[in-house]
This record gives C-alpha cells, sequence and structure tokens, in this order.
C-alpha cells in the first residue's frame, strides 16, 4: 500500500529529474551539437572543460557569489529577525513590507535595478550628479568593477527578508521561560543571544544555508536578465557558462558535460551538510 501511494510521485520523480539527469551524463560523453549527431568521444568534453579558462572564471566567480550571498543574507536576516523580534516602534510595519522584495519576480527586480542604475536618468547617478560627482555618471551594469557587485547586491536585496522572516519564526518558538532564567542568572543580551537564541537558530540555519547555496549557484535569471554575464565575462557564472555553451554555441554535449560537474558540485556539498546534520544529533 505504502508503495502504490508512492508510485505516482516516484514515476513523476523519474521521468522529470531522475531521467534527463541520465541523459545529460551519457550525452556528455558524445560530441552532440547543432552540427552533428551524437557519437561516443569518451571524456573528450570534461577534457574541453578543465582547459577552458573561461569555466575556472566562472567557477571561480560562482563560489565567490555563493559565499558573499549566503553569508552576507545570514547575517542581514538575524539582525532584522532580532529587531522585528524586539516590538520596538514601527517594526510592525517592517513585518507587512518586509516580504515585498521576495515576492517580486525576479524580472520586475532585474528591471528596477536597471532603472536605478541607468545613466543620465538612473535614481544613482542622479544622485552622484546632484550632489556634484558628475564624472561617475556611468551605467553601473556595464561597469567591469562593479556589475558583480550590484549582481550580489540584488541577491541580497531579494532574499533576505526570507531569512528574516524564518529566523523570526523560530526566535517566536523560544520559551520565554529561558530568557527569564537567563536574566535572573545575571546574563546580559549577548549572552541571551549567543546560549539561547543561536542554539535555537541552529537547524533553520542549516536548512536555509543548504537551500541559498543550491539557489545561488544555480541561479541564472539575476544575472542573464541584467548584464548577461558580462561586460566582458565580468559577471560569468557556472549557470550562465553552461546555457551560453547550450544555445549559443550550440555545443550540447560540453553544455551537459558542465551540467554534471554543477551537479557534482552541489552533490560535494549536501553530502557534507548530510554529515554535519547527522553528526549534530
Amino acid at each position: 500500500m505504502g508503495y502504490s501511494s508512492l508510485s505516482p510521485i516516484i514515476l513523476i520523480f523519474f521521468l522529470f529529474m531522475l531521467l534527463p539527469i541520465i541523459i545529460a551524463f551519457l550525452y556528455s560523453f558524445t560530441s552532440y551539437s547543432l552540427y552533428s549527431e551524437p557519437m561516443f568521444i569518451g571524456f573528450e568534453n570534461y577534457f574541453n572543460i578543465f582547459t577552458d579558462e573561461a569555466f575556472w572564471q566562472s567557477l571561480n566567480r560562482s563560489l565567490i557569489l555563493v559565499v558573499i550571498v549566503v553569508g552576507l543574507q545570514y547575517l542581514c536576516g538575524i539582525v532584522l529577525a532580532l529587531l522585528i523580534n524586539e516590538n520596538l516602534k514601527g517594526m510592525r510595519w517592517v513585518k507587512y513590507i518586509l516580504m515585498v522584495p521576495w515576492v517580486i519576480p525576479v524580472a520586475s527586480t532585474v528591471m528596477m535595478f536597471n532603472w536605478l542604475l541607468a545613466p543620465d536618468y538612473g535614481l544613482l547617478n542622479i544622485i552622484f550628479t546632484n550632489f556634484g560627482f558628475e564624472h561617475l555618471n556611468r551605467y553601473w551594469f556595464g561597469d567591469v568593477k562593479w556589475s558583480f557587485f550590484f549582481v550580489i547586491l540584488m541577491h541580497i536585496w531579494r532574499n533576505t527578508p526570507f531569512y528574516a522572516i524564518t529566523f523570526y519564526a523560530a526566535m517566536k518558538n523560544i520559551p520565554s521561560e529561558l530568557f527569564e532564567a537567563a536574566e535572573i542568572d545575571g546574563a546580559n543580551s549577548f549572552q541571551k543571544f549567543l546560549n539561547i537564541t543561536m542554539p535555537a537558530l541552529k537547524y533553520p540555519s542549516m536548512i536555509m544555508i543548504c537551500i541559498h547555496v543550491f539557489w545561488t549557484l544555480n541561479n541564472f535569471d539575476f544575472i542573464w536578465l541584467s548584464t548577461g554575464g558580462g561586460p566582458v565575462n565580468a559577471t560569468e557564472v557556472l549557470a550562465t557558462f553552461t546555457y551560453e555553451k547550450a544555445w549559443v554555441f550550440y555545443e550540447f554535449g560540453e553544455a551537459c558535460a558542465s551540467g554534471i560537474i554543477m551537479m557534482a558540485i552541489m552533490s560535494i556539498f549536501a553530502i557534507i551538510y548530510i554529515k554535519i546534520v547527522g553528526s549534530e544529533k
């Protein structure tokens, strides 16, 4: 009865997740492209990718993006959750509008940032011009030095509210008796946060970090809609690198190999994550 109840989900999982992975894995060993039929070539696609400097730059940028974005989202989320939990004046309105950045479609978010960073009429450039910094007027997404910074900023702006609401919900489940007992024992606010709040956030933190590592490493739409991986590949990450292999150069075999490498990286992280969670029980 149990297996028969699960069979529809198992079938959907096989057809739409496992089967495409198997097919991509098999194609990664072929010369499949728009110009040729699939022909087995062994590990040549993987060799081509690992000797491609653009791949290593994309991998390095992806890892930097994950570390900075997930780390700052986590820290900002905890700070916001603590502020909301304190019931300070005006925080009730913050609760109402906090999730707005997260529920806005990604395309709308990118359009908003494009407007903010546009030359001449963009809000950021207008502010610089009014304060006498006309020389800073530029299209910021088209600047090699600054484009990646604003991609990071978009990630943080959109996803931090999700962290904040999750941590706020976890904080509300902490028994107030624990804080009262800590006060009786003479604990200060930092000690209460360190010894009561943070342990209560341990498992929500692990889940949030794991999910957002996968989301950020796989993220394609933010970068493609804002910079397209440019300028001069300054914002190229593994997701856009793989997309270009498939749909710009039509090298489907190499694109599959790149996708398999991405999956391997995430699998390694997942295994480490499971080991850490298991060791904590």
